[in-house]
């Protein structure tokens, strides 16, 4: 069964206008699985690296270069890398968009409560107070909707002329 997080990752590694407009806000932590965060992290690492978009091989050889993973670990992460490669993202941006931002928005508030919660229960040193702070980082991230609707600003080459008094006419009037 493939999760949103998956479709995500997939998204990212064959649509550059998806990675461009969200990898910064993704992080790793977002995904729930291991093998999903590590898939990411090669996809991100790539995408840094060459600015291009990375082929299911590449993804490959980067998962092969990141630190801690064993020759046992290896088949594993490859098996669940061509799940994820089968995943058909679809080319519907709109689509894209929804799903990754309520991905983000979602992730992002589950783990701050996570925190909230081991901040509460002392597992976390740092003050109650700071419960805030983080619940409040995770419900402020917003996407910018109105990006995706192209802006052409209206620009005459002739100045327009008239004056207050003469463009109102016969509608000022005088009244004692």
């Amino acid at each position: 069964m493939t999760t949103r997080g998956q479709l995500v990752i997939k998204a990212l590694a064959s649509n550059r206008q998806i990675a461009k407009r969200y990898l910064s806000f993704i992080q790793k932590d977002y995904f729930e699985t291991t093998d999903d965060r590590l898939i990411f992290t090669a996809v991100k690492s790539f995408i840094d690296t060459y600015a291009g978009m990375p082929s299911k091989d590449a993804i490959e050889l980067a998962i092969e270069d990141l630190p801690n993973i064993s020759d046992s670990r290896l088949p594993e992460l490859v098996k669940h890398l061509d799940t994820i490669w089968k995943i058909d993202a679809g080319s519907n941006i709109e689509y894209l968009n929804a799903t990754i931002e309520e991905f983000v928005k979602d992730r992002a508030l589950f783990n701050a409560i996570m925190e909230a919660s081991s901040i509460y229960g002392g597992e976390i040193d740092k003050p109650k107070e700071a419960i805030h702070t983080v619940v409040a980082d995770a419900l402020s991230i917003a996407f910018d909707n109105y990006a995706r609707i192209p802006f052409k600003p209206r620009v005459s080459t002739t100045p327009k002329r008239t004056s207050t008094a003469r463009s109102l006419g016969a509608d000022l009037r005088w009244r004692f």
